[in-house]
């Protein structure tokens, strides 16, 4: 039995050359691949009459935290704390709950101008009453 249609069918497939086996698909591999080739041997070479880093190129200590909201802080309360409790751990280091996000039961924590951030969520984990305190990053 024949595998051939009875009625003449033509082929529109427009993307032959990029079929397996074909020639100008396997040329342009071959071209990328020598371009990619010849770019990574350049990164790799170092020339021998550059100087070497010195101790006033090298950046200072950076800084641990970056990018964070000022006078913000994320405190989550422990279970079973009152609100009453919570308020009183807040106030020992002059702060308010301005939101609560319920779904992580995290308070957004406002503090007073000119207040350190970093120092005060230092502190303010030692409190074995919150669950962790954090960088409003």
């Amino acid at each position: 039995m024949s595998h051939h249609s009875p009625i003449p069918v033509r082929s529109t497939d427009s993307r032959r050359c990029y079929r397996t086996g074909s020639a100008p698909g396997f040329s342009l591999c071959l071209a990328l691949l020598a371009v990619l080739s010849g770019y990574a041997g350049y990164t790799h070479a170092a020339p021998g009459d550059r100087p070497s880093a010195t101790p006033a190129t090298v950046p200072a200590k950076a800084q641990p935290y970056v990018g964070y909201a000022r006078g913000r802080l994320l405190v989550a309360p422990r279970a079973g704390l009152s609100a009453s409790e919570f308020d009183q751990a807040l106030k020992s280091h002059k702060g308010r709950s301005r939101a609560f996000i319920r779904k992580l039961n995290t308070h957004v924590v406002e503090l007073p101008a000119g207040v350190d951030e970093v120092a005060t969520m230092r502190e303010m984990r030692k409190n074995r009453k919150l669950k962790f305190v954090e960088l409003d990053m």
